[in-house]
């Protein structure tokens, strides 16, 4: 890579950074955990208060509509958390998943609303992982060697 497109890449990451996600590429391959996965019309209320800004369960009265899912994010009144799997009618929290995207954990009553949301967050993660392959890239393909042609 010339040392030109090394700066359109350092260019890149810190723009990324500005969003408050980094691209993983190239040094690595973005996986659902770096980019979250969108889940349509995810919604329930809390069967249990959670008590603190530390509990990692929740507990909802149904569990349905996120099942089988995993890496996505919910808002709990002005929270959003990470979720990495679902048990039933239990979202498992991911490691510092509590107050994601800038948000503050906190203790929340039984019943309230559970939504599962797309959220910036969610969007600009894809967006720095695009921008940085195509950086990488370069327009045309131009950061590509070609191969040698023999006749």
């Amino acid at each position: 890579m010339s040392g030109s497109a090394r700066a359109v890449v350092l260019l890149v990451v810190m723009a990324g950074l500005a969003l408050a996600q980094t691209a993983r590429f190239p040094g690595a391959v973005a996986t659902d955990q770096d980019l979250l996965t969108a889940v349509d019309n995810a919604f329930s209320q809390l069967a249990a208060p959670i008590p603190d800004a530390a509990a990692l369960t929740v507990s909802v009265n149904s569990g349905a509509s996120v099942a089988g899912k995993s890496n996505f994010s919910v808002t709990i009144e002005a929270e959003q958390v990470l979720i990495c799997s679902v048990t039933g009618n239990t979202l498992n929290v991911c490691a510092g998943g509590r107050g994601f995207a800038g948000t503050t954990a906190a203790a929340h009553p039984a019943g309230v609303a559970v939504r599962g949301n797309n959220t910036a967050w969610h969007h600009n993660a894809q967006s720095a992982e695009i921008r940085a392959v195509e950086s990488a890239l370069g327009a045309n393909l131009a950061n590509v060697e070609k191969p040698l042609t023999f006749s």
